[in-house]
């Protein structure tokens, strides 16, 4: 079920018991829950079969529905709920997404595969040399943090940090070998780096018109047998990097408020980017390397495993 609401998501009795006994939120700035209030929105964003933007409130998102909550109640208490007011119309992402109309025309009246698939969003030049000649571009993690790609790419692939519990205490070794409390103010993060950069393949498992936009695309590929097409990228992987370590799995994502532990760097991803529904591929050398540069691989035939869709 969907719905559009211009008014702010009310937090049920238990939602606040449940927010006010751990107020995690407590040390966030007012610009850090407007941006996380943007980021859940965003995620719970859907459209119509108009092009009609309303926020997705199924059991699906629930865990996205009681954040919102969370936010919504900390600006409360904060004397901010005008904040709140302000971002809760669907419209306000309208102008980020002037595609979806036309990519609902292209789609038309066509289900969604009823088996595992996976989407290669990206410009009509670079996925027709995918679909005729086999031929793919892999990208190091490290190229994702450039300031010039948009709020839907550009990500610290290489680093997580996540916040410690509310209370957690930390203490120092003094010179005389006695433990001392660190007196602290506000939240700690504990931070994660990777030791080495590696290669992705992004794509997303499941078609969704609004990731036109957000990948700056006029195409995509629609790939119906995924296996297939994973194992020709292993094979090409192999002629020339026998040695390196190779993965593939869906995206954890995780919310840097809410997380005791760091899984995988490689293929874990902050919560804002959810709702993309990335099916990562991954090469990672065996050695550390500090830098990588962009390479291209050549796959061979692949027009029998997907098909193009252009805008």
């Amino acid at each position: 079920m969907t719905f559009q609401h211009e008014t702010p998501l009310q937090a049920s009795e238990s939602q606040r018991t449940h927010y006010l006994t751990e107020r995690y939120l407590e040390h966030s700035s007012l610009e850090e829950l407007v941006q996380r209030l943007k980021d859940i929105r965003r995620n719970m964003l859907t459209f119509s079969d108009a092009g009609i933007p309303s926020y997705d409130v199924s059991s699906s998102v629930r865990g996205l529905a009681e954040r919102a909550a969370h936010v919504e109640l900390e600006l409360e208490l904060r004397l901010a709920t005008s904040t709140a007011i302000a971002l809760a119309s669907p419209e306000i992402f309208s102008p980020e997404y002037p595609k979806v109309k036309k990519a609902i025309r292209v789609w038309g009246g066509r289900s969604h595969p009823t088996s595992p698939y996976f989407v290669k969003y990206g410009k009509l030049a670079d996925l027709k040399k995918l679909h005729g000649e086999g031929e793919i571009r892999l990208r190091p993690a490290s190229d994702y943090s450039d300031p010039s790609l948009n709020l839907a790419i550009r990500d610290e692939e290489l680093e997580m940090a996540v916040g410690l519990p509310v209370g957690t205490r930390l203490k120092m070794q003094c010179d005389n070998g006695e433990y001392q409390e660190i007196p602290i103010a506000g939240r700690i993060f504990s931070r994660k780096k990777s030791e080495t950069d590696f290669y992705i393949y992004c794509t997303a498992a499941k078609y969704d018109h609004r990731l036109f936009d957000d990948f700056d695309s006029d195409a995509c590929l629609l790939v119906h047998e995924p296996k297939g097409f994973v194992r020709k990228i292993v094979e090409a992987c192999k002629q020339s990097y026998s040695d390196w370590l190779f993965a593939e799995k869906m995206v954890c994502y995780y919310d840097p408020l809410r997380l005791d532990r760091i899984d995988d760097i490689s293929l874990s991803k902050h919560f804002r980017f959810w709702y993309q529904r990335e099916y990562r591929i991954v090469l990672k050398p065996k050695d550390p390397v500090k830098k990588l540069e962009p390479i291209k691989l050549s796959l061979g035939k692949v027009s029998d495993l997907c098909e193009l869709v252009v805008l």
